[in-house]
């Protein structure tokens, strides 16, 4: 079965295209592929606030948006956190002699921050969660 394709209406925002899917033709061009390269103060989001155990950033577990309505980059990202010697030292559940209760040991918790220029992050303090009195910028996770 064939079908016809639609027209895409992308608006009238400023497009970013990787391919031909949104072009429909192309005539005298040169597309050119440059290395991409690492930012010289890499990594740019760094552990550096007490409550933060180990910042993470893998597949879907973090997120960058641009928020055109406050002008700024907003990152969601994961901070893992595991007592390994809690674990270690954990007894077998009564139910299942070959499971230990991982989560009982870990806080895993998501983070904030936000950036006007994509390169320099603040980490803004939010009422969600506080630690030690202080307020934090973890936006979701275990609570304490």
């Amino acid at each position: 079965m064939r079908t016809t394709p639609t027209p895409l209406n992308i608006g009238q925002v400023p497009q970013l295209f990787f391919d031909n899917y949104m072009i429909e033709m192309v005539n005298f061009l040169t597309r050119t592929m440059h290395q991409p390269e690492k930012h010289a103060e890499n990594p740019l989001i760094k552990k550096d606030k007490p409550w933060e155990q180990q910042v993470f950033f893998r597949t879907n577990t973090w997120n960058v948006h641009w928020d055109g309505h406050e002008q700024i980059f907003k990152c969601w990202y994961q901070d893992l956190g595991w007592d390994y010697d809690a674990f270690i030292n954990m007894k077998a559940s009564e139910d299942n002699l070959l499971h230990w209760d991982f989560h009982k040991t870990t806080d895993h918790r998501y983070l904030y921050s936000e950036s006007k220029d994509g390169i320099h992050w603040e980490k803004p303090e939010l009422d969600y969660r506080t630690i030690d009195g202080r307020k934090t910028n973890i936006c979701l996770g275990n609570e304490e």
